[in-house]
């Protein structure tokens, strides 16, 4: 029989899934420190039992969980509205039959070395032009269409971004920069800095200790180099290319 503290686990996979936090639960393991997928997959059979300090790794990795929950079941499952997690949509959803449409700001290339210099004031909104694009459900969170440009991410595979692609792009809250920003198997963020502006590039490692992370280009002409967070203006996380 499975546990309440278990079923509680499960539920939680399940909101991260649908978040689009984890996708599997190796991608969880990945996040969790010193974790196995091995070891939450015996948790969930049942061969493991769910220990405190087991939930308190998953709540410091998780702020958004309210602390106690998984083992006590007192409270819901999430923070109420938490500060840190309740961020306003900036998109405009147009509705059309059954589909729904949403204007999105969109940063073209040829404005993306200053462009999120002020972005948070209101006023950056309204001098940018959108575009609409086609969504399943209501956006959560900061949207933004960002232009490809240049080859860096480019290695003539299909998974790679080419010049003059669009994408559809979330912000990172800053609140949350301290936690892994390498979330997937694959990371692809829009980075803008103070000294090089914004960039697309793959995060392959995140150290929590130095705060630093590990920007890679998927054209292997490109080297890799590390960016300190104290010298980044905001993170978008790559959701769907939008457009080719």
């Amino acid at each position: 029989m499975v546990s309440p503290e278990v079923q509680r686990f499960n539920s939680l996979i399940e909101y991260l899934k649908k978040e689009r936090v984890i996708y599997n639960n190796s991608d969880l393991a990945g996040q969790l420190p010193k974790t196995a997928r091995s070891y939450i997959t015996e948790v969930l059979n049942g061969g493991r039992t769910f220990t405190d300090k087991f939930a308190k790794k998953i709540e410091q990795t998780f702020p958004q969980i309210t602390e106690g929950w998984l083992m006590t079941g007192e409270g819901e499952m999430l923070k109420s509205e938490s500060a840190a997690h309740r961020v306003e949509s900036n998109v405009r959803p147009i509705l059309v039959g059954e589909k729904e449409w949403a204007d999105v700001p969109l940063v073209p290339f040829s404005a993306r070395a200053g462009a999120l210099s002020g972005f948070g004031d209101p006023q950056w909104l309204e001098d940018k032009q959108t575009m609409q694009v086609l969504v399943d459900s209501r956006l959560k969170g900061d949207y933004v269409l960002f232009e490809v440009e240049g080859d860096s991410m480019d290695d003539g595979s299909r998974d790679s971004f080419l010049d003059g692609d669009v994408l559809l792009c979330r912000i990172v809250p800053q609140s949350d920069w301290q936690y892994s920003i390498k979330k997937r198997r694959a990371t692809f963020c829009v980075l803008a800095t103070k000294q090089d502006g914004v960039a697309l590039k793959q995060i392959t490692k995140h150290d929590r200790v130095k705060q630093v992370i590990t920007c890679h280009s998927l054209n292997p002409a490109y080297d890799d180099y590390e960016v300190a967070l104290s010298d980044v203006q905001a993170i978008f996380y790559v959701e769907e290319l939008n457009k080719r």
